[in-house]
């Protein structure tokens, strides 16, 4: 192969690759251009890491692309050198037949590379640049402009034309956005019961693309808490807890009611004390009749709940006192030990079942109570914006974050408050105890969270305005009883 044409070959490849490369740069920042001028013009913040991933890919194919229809093979070498020193098709002959060998093809061959070589170096020069980079210089002057130019202000809305006042103009914003998405994963990965998740999770989405267009917080807040009641009933419409209790509770069997107070509540299953005592009235004096009245009276207000069949809570109490009614038909053929034995196991394996159960539910309360206190943080919602079936709803037990509990102007304090002594605690909420890793009350951890503030506080170098306020946090939580009796 002559070297000229190697020489102008390897000069048209490297033409070819710095014309692929103008080209990928110059859609790069042409794509980015676009995208940031969009969302100035839109008064939206830009997602940097997608517009950067996406100019970057549209930059890769345009510049694979243009690398593969401008790379320089030896035909289409030959066809451009012919046209252009007009050697009527001498050198594509010559590629053609360059594996061939004979006279003719001989003498082609060596004229072709004569008249190659007698070739002026100036007319052998690759195409001028200037066309490619005149496109690239444009789109570096808009990428650059993008930057340049501000963003578009929001005109700031008013109420209606009644005051005329501005109103807090808002917008769902990429922080926004990310928060709800994490709080989605988190809901994912929850022990919430599937079909809760699910609904959840749909909610959630759901409200990111309701809050989509909405440009003031009057406009976001009834969003954002709509989504909230929503998640709220997810736990309420799969906890079977307050329906079952309360039909316990009415019995007119008062060990059905003595059962419903032993059984406790989903953030403190199965009172070990009262279940113990219930437990020993049945064993110590066996009686087969009174065992069946209970079980009787047991399945009786379990049915009447109103719950699903399949419900765990439901299984539980109604296996029970199935298995209740099958002793008291067998407990007179009994010794008095076996029978006590038998009965002691009856209670020991519906104690787990109902524990399990409630724990369940338990879990379903906190993830929701979870996912509603994380919407309240992530779009800044204030108590005082709450409906009043988030404050005080009437299907969770008193005690819990927005539970029922609901203080009253003439409502009685007195000693001890939850954690006994002499304080009594500014609030009934229960809080999340990162050593046990349970929800407990204010006043069985409160003692030691204000010891290691006070540690705390002695060791840091705060300023004494700092100290007074946490200080003063603390002491709202507690209230001295002065007026004893």
């Amino acid at each position: 192969m002559n070297q000229k044409f190697l020489k102008f070959k390897k000069r048209m490849q490297v033409s070819a690759i710095l014309r692929a490369v103008m080209c990928a740069v110059g859609v790069g920042l042409l794509v980015a251009a676009v995208w940031i001028t969009a969302d100035k013009l839109n008064a939206k913040s830009t997602a940097v890491v997608w517009c950067a991933l996406t100019a970057t890919l549209a930059a890769a194919a345009v510049g694979v692309l243009v690398a593969w229809l401008l790379r320089p093979t030896n035909k289409k070498v030959a066809k451009h050198l012919d046209m252009r020193l007009d050697f009527q098709e001498r050198l594509q002959t010559m590629i053609a037949f360059e594996g061939e060998a004979g006279d003719v093809v001989e003498v082609q061959r060596a004229d072709t590379a004569r008249r190659l070589d007698e070739t002026a170096k100036k007319q052998l020069r690759t195409k001028n640049l200037l066309p490619y980079l005149i496109p690239l210089l444009i789109a570096a002057v808009l990428f650059t402009t993008a930057f340049v130019i501000p963003g578009r202000v929001p005109e700031t809305p008013t109420d209606a034309g009644e005051t005329g006042e501005p109103v807090d103009v808002w917008e769902l914003t990429d922080w926004h956005i990310t928060a709800v998405r994490e709080l989605i994963a988190y809901v994912k990965d929850s022990d919430l019961e599937h079909n809760g998740k699910l609904t959840v999770v749909e909610t959630l989405e759901q409200m990111l693309t309701d809050l989509a267009p909405i440009k003031t917080k009057a406009q976001m807040k009834p969003v954002v808490t709509s989504a909230m009641v929503k998640i709220n009933r997810v736990s309420d419409g799969i906890n079977t807890y307050s329906a079952i209790l309360s039909v316990m509770n009415a019995s007119a069997n008062p060990t059905v009611k003595d059962l419903a107070t032993a059984i406790g509540k989903p953030s403190e299953p199965i009172l070990e004390t009262k279940y113990q005592e219930l437990k020993a009235s049945f064993t110590e004096h066996v009686s087969a009749e009174e065992t069946d009245a209970f079980a009787a009276a047991l399945s009786s207000a379990v049915g009447s709940a109103g719950v699903p069949v399949t419900d765990p809570l439901y299984l539980a109490l109604k296996d029970f006192s199935d298995a209740l009614s099958a002793f008291a038909d067998t407990a007179d053929d009994l010794a008095e030990g076996e029978a006590a034995s038998a009965l002691s196991a009856l209670f020991d394996t519906a104690a787990e079942r109902i524990s399990a159960a409630l724990m369940q539910q338990g879990a379903n309360r906190g993830v929701t109570d979870y996912a509603i206190d994380k919407l309240m943080e992530i779009f800044d919602i204030l108590w005082g914006d709450l409906p009043d079936e988030l404050k005080y709803p009437t299907n969770t037990e008193a005690g819990t974050q927005r539970g029922d509990y609901q203080e009253k102007e003439d409502e009685v304090v007195t000693d001890g408050g939850l954690g006994g002594g002499d304080v009594i605690y500014g609030s009934d909420d229960a809080v999340y105890d990162p050593e046990t890793e349970t929800h407990v009350k204010y006043g069985d951890v409160i003692d030691d969270y204000d010891a290691i503030k006070t540690s705390e506080l002695a060791d840091r170098p705060l300023s004494d305005e700092l100290k007074d306020f946490i200080d003063q946090y603390f002491a709202g939580l507690y209230y001295k009883n002065e007026n004893k009796n």
